[in-house]
């Protein structure tokens, strides 16, 4: 569900930008797999060995994108690395955080998005999804890896200069 949720928010956009850009990219194929534009430059940033598997993975697949593959982690200096790899600080852009930000500290996540405006432009878009507060509680499995919470995503984005729509579980 969250994929196509994610695919149908990117495809919504594929017609008005040419710069999107999927943080912490993992196994992540719509390079591969939706129709973007001509033109359209995908940036997936993940750890040095994650983007190895999945390019030896994809090796014989060719992506409908001009793909960039940034070998980073996230929490060290990424920035300057996109913007070498062509991104351009100028344009509007679309940036994915999937399955990501539970993952980071409260910390972590606020010098993460304060990254991610600084280097976008008025007209960017970001997609995102976040797990509340309550769902650290509890001797849970997942619990075990979720380092933070958030039960007011727009207030944690309005901090970083983004104007929040959200759409919960079960909302159309």
């Amino acid at each position: 569900v969250r994929t196509r949720f994610f695919d149908d928010f990117l495809i919504s956009l594929v017609s008005k930008f040419r710069q999107v850009v999927i943080l912490g990219a993992g196994m992540d194929t719509r390079a591969f797999r939706i129709s973007w534009y001509s033109k359209t430059h995908v940036y997936e940033i993940d750890r040095k060995e994650v983007i190895a598997y999945k390019n030896e993975i994809l090796k014989s697949t060719s992506p409908k994108s001009d793909r960039h593959c940034i070998a980073s982690d996230i929490k060290e200096s990424w920035c300057d690395l996109l913007v070498a790899r062509g991104y351009r600080t100028d344009l509007p852009s679309v940036w994915l955080l999937e399955g990501l930000l539970m993952y980071l500290s409260e910390a972590e996540v606020h010098d993460l998005l304060s990254s991610i405006s600084n280097l976008t432009v008025a007209g960017s878009y970001l997609g995102a999804d976040l797990v509340n507060i309550k769902a650290l509680e509890g001797d849970t499995e997942m619990k075990k890896h979720w380092r933070s919470g958030f039960d007011e995503p727009e207030k944690l984005l309005s901090a970083h200069g983004w104007k929040a729509s959200v759409v919960q579980p079960g909302d159309e």
